[in-house]
């Protein structure tokens, strides 16, 4: 299960925050507008991921899941496919979208990636 751990906002009366969110083992900062979040509150649409690369793993690589950068929403990380209709992955329980999976990959098989941002609806 996803939850918010933490909002915030980007300034006073603002409509955009950071939003951290985790399954208790794993955690990612999210970018999110309008924001509507709120700490404790369940996630239960998968994360966004924005301008995303990817490259095919070792099928025992170990989930993870960084920031890369000390402002901002860029991240990296290894997850496993979940869903290859839906173009999802988890890195634990936490679901993550992307545009479009790489041809040929299989659930379960194991990738990674690196986003400029990861955003939340």
């Amino acid at each position: 299960m996803m939850y918010v751990s933490a909002v915030t906002p980007f300034a006073s009366k603002s409509e955009s925050a950071g939003v951290t969110v985790t399954d208790g083992q794993y955690s990612c900062r999210a970018f999110s507008y309008p924001c509507d979040a709120i700490e404790g509150e369940v996630v239960t649409e998968p994360l966004q991921l924005f301008d995303e690369a990817m490259c095919l793993m070792f099928e025992d690589a170990e989930p993870r899941i960084e920031s890369t950068g000390d402002v901002g929403f860029r991240h990296f990380g290894v997850a496993k496919v979940l869903d290859v209709e839906n173009d999802l992955l988890s890195v634990g329980e936490l679901i993550f979208q992307v545009r479009e999976l790489p041809r040929g990959l299989a659930v379960g098989d194991a990738v990674e990636f690196e986003c400029v941002r990861i955003d939340l609806r």
